[in-house]
């Protein structure tokens, strides 16, 4: 099985490159498996977000285990997303255990996809209602976008960092 992790910053494009890259795998005979921390990082309690990182990543390693180069797992957020939230909301999150998954992913050769926009300014602008984006004022927008970047430097993972306007999949097809 094939594992990628999409992350990035709110609105810069994970889902919707997941929703079609899942379409393009499909018509090549992939057979996909999404997977998700749906979860609203602001209000969740760190011990419950580390049990559903652990929960997860087992299931990952499992999957793993039993499934076949058919198969395509993506995976919209994971763990580089509970270090940036969990450090920016001030939350008790286990950073060693983040750092135990991007070893983890890295073993059966995980690619992190990281998603930046072309322009942090102009992707806020788009997309604010009320000079907020998902709740978060410019100011903190860029700092998240910031900690996104270095989260992905230190990641051990195969990684690839990519920008929405170079994302072919994302032209309108």
């Amino acid at each position: 099985m094939k594992t990628i992790i999409f992350e990035g910053i709110d609105k810069v494009g994970k889902t919707t490159t997941i929703k079609r890259l899942s379409k393009s795998l499909e018509d090549e005979g992939y057979k996909i498996v999404k997977l998700n921390l749906p979860f609203e990082l602001s209000k969740m309690d760190g011990e419950l977000i580390n049990a559903r990182l652990k929960m997860s990543t087992q299931n990952i390693l499992q999957l793993n285990t039993f499934l076949n180069d058919d198969y395509v797992c993506l995976i919209d957020r994971h763990h580089l997303s509970e270090n940036v939230f969990g450090s920016f909301f001030g939350r008790k999150h286990n950073r060693f255990l983040c750092n135990c998954i991007d070893y983890k992913m890295k073993f059966i050769n995980g690619l992190l996809v990281y998603i930046e926009p072309d322009n942090c300014l102009n992707n806020f602008n788009k997309f604010k209602k009320d000079g907020r984006l998902d709740g978060f004022n410019y100011k903190e927008y860029k700092y998240l976008y910031q900690q996104f970047n270095k989260e992905f430097d230190n990641s051990v993972m195969n990684k690839i960092k990519t920008s929405t306007s170079k994302l072919p999949l994302l032209d309108n097809r």
